[in-house]
This record gives C-alpha cells, structure tokens and sequence, in this order.
C-alpha cells in the first residue's frame, strides 16, 4: 500500500470510530440545515415493507457472524425491543441511503442514543480542546523542512479556513481529518446532504419526539485521540504531503470504504478494516475503539432498562470480540442481525 493510502485511511477511518468532526462543530455553529421534522422526509425514506419482521432476521449461520449493520437486541429481563445501528459519520449520499431503511426501527423506539447529543457540546470548547498547549507545530519535526512542507501543504488545502484553524496550534491529527473531510466535499460536489448521518438520526429522533441520549461526552472523545502521541501524529500529516496524487488516491479509498458500508455488511467492513490496521497508529484501536466499547457497553446496558431505545454508533464499535455486538451478549442480551434494504 502506497503511503497516501495509509494516511487517508486513517483519517476516513474517523468516520467508522469517532463522531467528531469538523462537521459537527460548523453544525453547532449554525452552518447547516435546520432540524428534519417527520414530514421534510421522502415518502421512499419511510416505506420499507415489513409484512413479517421474523422474515428478516438473518441466520448467522448462513450468512456470517455479523452480516448486516441492523440489530434487534432483546433479553428474557426485559419487555422492550430496543435496535443497534451502525453508522458512518459521514454526508456521503450513499451512506445515507443507507439510513434511509432504518427509519421503520427508530420509529418504534422510545429514545435514540448516539455518541454524542450534539445540544450538549460546546462548539468553542472543543476547538479549545483541538490546540495543543505548550507546543507547537515545528516543535514536532526535527527537520525544519518538513515543518515548512506541511505548513505549506495545510495552507494551500484549507484556504481560509485556516483562520479558524490555526495549524500552528492545533493538532496534527485534526488537521488531517479536517483536509480529509474537505477532500470528501471536493469529492462529492453538490452531491452531498448538509448533515452527517448521526446529525440527521438525532434531528430526526427529536422531530419524533423521541429522547434523545449522548453515550459519551465530547470530552471523552477528545480525550481518545489524544492518546495518540503527537509525535505520531505528526508524522501522518507529513505523509499526506508526500502524495503524488493526492485527490485520485482520496477518491478511490473514500469511495471504496463507502462501498463496504453501503453493502451494510459488517463482516465485509471488519475484512476492510484488518487489512489496512497496520498502517494506523501503534494504540489507535485500543484508544479510539476497545475502551470506548466497554464504556459503551455499560453504558447501554443502563440505557435499555429505562426504555427502548434506538442506538446509533459508529459501524466499527460493533463486531469483532471486543464489539458491542459481543459485549452486550455477555450481558445477557440477545442480538439478532436484521436486514434493512427498501423493498
């Protein structure tokens, strides 16, 4: 795998672990359409058939230990059918025909937890938050030429937004996934919705009337990522200077990681996953998934004994054994995978 390869499937994979974004802060900030209500939806977003939901429960068996991002968790203890939803961070169209099947299953829930209520988040605190504070940028590189290649390379892709973000100060690894989601906008053209998919899942949940729960606070998430050394961190956005080209590569690994996604097929997404993890960061999955999967986890399960509830998070949180999918079977639940294509 090239080295541009590895660098922007590190910043796409922000969009499988972790709901913040740059996005989601512009959002607090007014940037993006105003609240769904019920109505605003296609028709084709709400009409999925359901003429037997037994029908769609998927055989493991047949099909694979996780295939399908739907899942209908139950338990002996408890009246209630809540759902699992894997989701990808992202405007992309196509992930969000994704969401348009699961709307039937929201629907029946009384809340919808996501990793983030975003009413909750301090848009200024977390570009605080983003600044490193004793250090800076060229502190991060002993060669004061590559210091200049990425300040170079971070000013001619961000334009002005770097009047906001301050590449000097903020860290590396924001400015990576920043230039990537800006990459995705170029990519996509108009052909973009204004919100990410769990921005729409909680504005559309609130148009329900539903409750709607943040699993994790801001600050947890910030907290994750700064796990990553900076040094490390560094490293990766000088990587994406040593492109040669930089747009065709983005398109094609964004386009190929929401093809996995699209075909809702978990057990494809982890196969996409595994083979390009070692080219992520040394602690990037034990900060950024395994122990926020069991704070999830834990969390959830207090969740499900208040009521039903619709649970909407990242897709990679799900399978493998250390995913909610497991983590929530050793609780006691039952989960059983649901296909969720429009009829």
């Amino acid at each position: 795998m090239n080295i541009s390869k590895k660098t922007h499937i590190t910043s796409f994979f922000f969009c499988l672990f972790c709901f913040f974004s740059v996005t989601s802060i512009q959002a607090q900030k007014g940037s993006v359409a105003p609240n769904v209500k019920i109505e605003d939806i296609p028709v084709e977003e709400t009409t999925l058939v359901v003429t037997d939901s037994s029908k769609l429960v998927l055989n493991e068996k047949q099909w694979g230990p996780y295939p399908t991002l739907l899942w209908q968790i139950t338990s002996s203890e408890q009246q209630d059918t809540s759902y699992l939803f894997g989701t990808m961070h992202s405007t992309n169209e196509r992930v969000h025909q994704v969401g348009d099947t699961i709307v039937h299953w929201l629907h029946q829930c009384d809340a919808v937890a996501l990793e983030l209520d975003m009413e909750e988040v301090n848009p200024f605190g977390m570009i605080k938050a983003m600044m490193m504070k004793d250090t800076k940028l060229k502190d991060l590189y002993e060669d004061e030429e590559d210091y200049k290649k990425v300040k170079k390379y971070a000013k001619d892709k961000l334009g002005m937004m770097t009047i906001l973000f301050n590449v000097d100060k903020i860290k590396p690894l924001y400015t990576a996934t920043l230039m990537s989601e800006m990459e995705n906008v170029d990519i996509q053209g108009a052909g973009g919705r204004p919100n990410t998919l769990d921005m729409r899942l909680e504005k559309l949940g609130k148009s329900m009337d539903k409750v709607v729960i943040g699993i994790e606070t801001a600050e947890e998430q910030l907290g994750a990522i700064d796990e990553i050394p900076l040094s490390e961190q560094a490293q990766m956005l000088l990587k994406m200077t040593e492109e040669t080209d930089e747009k065709k590569s983005s398109m094609n690994d964004l386009d190929e990681m929401v093809s996995v996604y699209a075909s809702q097929n978990l057990d494809s997404l982890m196969a996409f996953y595994e083979n390009q993890k070692d080219d992520l960061p040394s602690n990037f999955e034990e900060a950024l998934l395994t122990k926020r999967n069991y704070t999830m986890a834990h969390r959830v399960d207090s969740l499900l004994h208040l009521r039903s509830t619709f649970v909407a998070v990242g897709a990679m949180h799900l399978p493998g054994e250390h995913g909610l999918i497991e983590l929530l079977r050793a609780k006691g639940y039952e989960l059983s995978a649901i296909m969720c294509r429009k009829e």
